[in-house]
């Protein structure tokens, strides 16, 4: 056995080198390697050893009391570091990814009660990534995680505020789970896992679905383990719940995360067939209405309950970007006429359709995906070295229903197009459970009571300490600054009336305005009518005309601006109403050649 365990560990440490850690050639910094062993020679010195033992001893068997106290102190941990690591790179709390505003923009309708907006009449001004013009205004991801930022809206709570604050309740959830599953110790590393990962962090402000899912999915097992021990209904209700609200927030991290537990839960009750519908029709019962809401969401959009807009909006502006492996046709276009669109298409979807092609896919999750989700699961590539070894901790039922988290993932994000680094976060618990796992078996080499093996122990929280940024500088969270989407996110500071901002975009340079940052965004209000400053397509003067015309007639009190991302100029055109009658006479602004534009 102790022969497997050794060439297991070889194993994962050959896996770990081969991970790539950025460009060809990348190293780790000297801080990676001096700070593990430095914890590490810490936790040996006579004078620190016992008290630490000690001390360890005791946070190993945590009372339930002590055990929801530990986690609420590590809640409170995380709430404090995340914003304030996020303040120490210069992060600028704003919302910059099309999908952060396509959930505020859903959180909006949510608010005020509605799933979609009727079309509006304009509908190609307001055609923008990820959001339907036709056949009704409204996102085409699923509600569940916009649903969390409801509260949000009605308290006029900053947007990065939620988001946070289930962030912080994934670290305490984390703990919770792996000390059930292992014990106290190896239940605070995973908190120090979970938050040693960059891609947790940068998620942590994020207004996206895959911290809220993954905080489902946690809450689910956990309230799964306490049904073993009770057989609680409100057990059964809160996992239903949980359950439910994940699969219409990322219905594939809800499957990856939950699956095990409907498996584990039919085996448990094999031998109560007869009485089996109860507990099982409790947790569909509570699952419904979320279920529901998707169907109507469904519905509602593309006009089939079988159909979701997620799945309609990539046939329209996102062809052969869905599950499978589809040959590329390059004939296959989006049907949008915005140009950022059809470019985003060109630079990002089409390189995505191309690696995952029949003959790619093998050498595409060798070389990439797998060694991506192996870094963002663990947090840091040190951690990789104990994932196989750790597999020989999964000794019973419950944490190989964690671990099948693992299986799941591959099985399904196998097919999808794209690969994205916050995909993975949804493995990060089955990870750190082999990750503790692991370094036990370590620790065993040592003898259960040899001074030595604290060593192993240290070396791991130093690895989560090397993994934060604040050891390893010029190395920022979040790699993506969007300066464009700062400046549109602060136009109504800019207007001082009310107004209708043409955004204009100019494909021919790329190289200076990037179509991965989108600004024709409403995202204050439901309807774009309702906003202060209204966000528009610049779709030139002769379809501009129709614009004019139109909120001359509704809302002549607004002025005209045109906003030219290229060169990132705000120009005034006059009041809406007095072009149309021909008192004004707008001069439309021209974009500058690319040699006179600043770089």
């Amino acid at each position: 056995m102790r022969l497997l365990q050794i060439l297991l560990f070889l194993a994962g440490v050959g896996l770990c080198w081969m991970v790539p850690l950025g460009a060809p050639g990348t190293r780790l910094p000297w801080q990676h390697y001096v700070v593990p062993l430095a914890v590490a020679g810490l936790v040996l010195l006579p004078s620190l050893r016992s008290p630490l033992s000690r001390a360890l001893e005791f946070i190993a068997r945590p009372t339930p009391t002590q055990r929801w106290k530990t986690a609420g102190i590590l809640v409170v941990i995380a709430l404090i570091y995340l914003p304030l690591t996020a303040v120490l790179q210069g992060r600028t709390f704003v919302p910059a990814w099309q999908d952060e505003y396509m959930y505020l923009i859903q959180a909006q309708m949510l608010a005020r009660f509605r799933l979609w907006m009727p079309p509006h009449p304009l509908g190609d001004f307001f055609d923008t990534f990820y959001i339907f013009a036709r056949p009704v205004y409204a996102s085409q991801s699923f509600p569940g995680c916009s649903l969390m930022y409801v509260p949000a809206v009605w308290l006029h709570l900053p947007f990065w505020l939620i988001p946070l604050l289930l962030a912080g309740l994934c670290v305490g959830a984390i703990y919770l789970l792996i000390s059930q599953l292992v014990d106290g110790v190896a239940g605070v590393l995973a908190a120090g896992v979970l938050l040693a990962g960059r891609v947790f962090r940068n998620l942590s402000l994020k207004t996206l679905a895959g911290i809220p899912t993954l905080l489902l999915g946690m809450i689910a097992v956990l309230a799964w383990l306490h049904w073993r021990k009770t057989r609680s209904k409100g057990a059964l209700v809160v996992m239903g719940t949980c359950a439910g609200w994940a699969a219409i927030t990322r219905p594939a991290d809800a499957a990856c995360l939950t699956s095990g537990v409907a498996l584990a839960m039919l085996f448990d009750l094999r031998h109560e067939w007869r009485s089996a519908w109860k507990p099982l029709g409790l947790i569909a019962l509570c699952a419904a209405p979320f279920l529901s809401l998707q169907a109507v969401f469904d519905y509602g959009v593309t006009g089939d309950v079988f159909k979701t807009p997620f799945s309609y909006y990539n046939d329209i502006d996102q062809p052969q970007v869905t599950l499978g492996l589809p040959v590329f046709n390059p004939h296959l276009r989006p049907k949008s006429i915005i140009a950022e669109k059809q470019l985003m298409y060109n630079v990002w979807s089409i390189p995505w359709i191309k690696r995952h092609q029949p003959g790619n896919f093998v050498h595409d999750w060798i070389t990439t995906r797998i060694p991506r989700a192996l870094l963002v699961s663990c947090g840091h590539p040190f951690f990789i070295a104990l994932l196989a070894l750790g597999l020989l901790g999964l000794t019973d039922l419950r944490r190989w229903v964690l671990f099948s988290t693992w299986p799941v993932f591959v099985g399904l994000y196998a097919f999808y197009t794209i690969f994205l680094d916050a995909y993975p976060v949804v493995v990060v618990p089955a990870a750190a459970l082999l990750i503790v796992l692991g370094l036990q078996k370590v620790r065993g080499w040592f003898g259960a009571g040899s001074a030595w093996a604290m060593a192993p122990m240290g070396m791991a929280f130093g690895v989560v300490l090397v993994a934060l940024p604040e050891l390893n500088p010029g190395r920022l969270d979040d790699g993506f600054p969007a300066p464009q989407v700062q400046i549109g996110f602060k136009l109504d500071e800019m207007i001082p009336n009310r107004a209708v901002v043409l955004i204009r975009y100019d494909r021919s340079h790329p190289e200076l305005d990037s179509p991965h940052e989108e600004l024709v965004y409403n995202f204050n209000v439901a309807w774009p009518d309702d906003a202060r400053v209204i966000r528009a397509q610049d779709l030139g003067r002769e379809r501009n005309r129709e614009l004019i015309h139109y909120y001359a007639t509704r809302q002549p009190d607004r002025d005209i601006y045109v906003y030219i991302r290229a060169t990132k100029e705000l120009s005034r055109l006059g009041n809406v109403a007095d072009i149309e009658r021909g008192i004004t006479s707008p001069a439309w602004p021209a974009t500058r050649p690319p040699s006179t534009l600043p770089r």
